[in-house]
């Protein structure tokens, strides 16, 4: 078990599983920009994610963990579209 979670299989589930998680910011901009409004949408949840997102990253960054590192890359596009959308479309 410990060489298959340290395994490169692994490490790409890992990206795949992380990367899904992360379209749920795409789901809600999309449903933003398509209703044009962000009814309901908390500004100050989308900022703590934010940070959470950007610390995580730096973690990876400063531990060379790709998976981390390409998911929150992923992420932070799409919290970005996210605070676009709200602030272009505040109800």
């Amino acid at each position: 078990m410990k060489k298959f979670l340290k395994s490169k299989e692994f490490a790409v589930f890992t990206t795949v599983v992380a990367l899904a998680g992360h379209l749920a910011s795409y789901i809600q901009a999309y449903k933003i920009f398509s209703l044009q409004s962000s009814y309901a949408i908390s500004l100050p949840a989308i900022f703590i994610s934010l940070a959470s997102l950007v610390i995580w990253f730096i973690y990876g960054l400063t531990h060379n963990i790709k998976p981390l590192i390409y998911a929150n890359i992923f992420g932070f596009i799409g919290l970005c579209l996210l605070i676009m959308g709200i602030l272009l479309y505040p109800e």
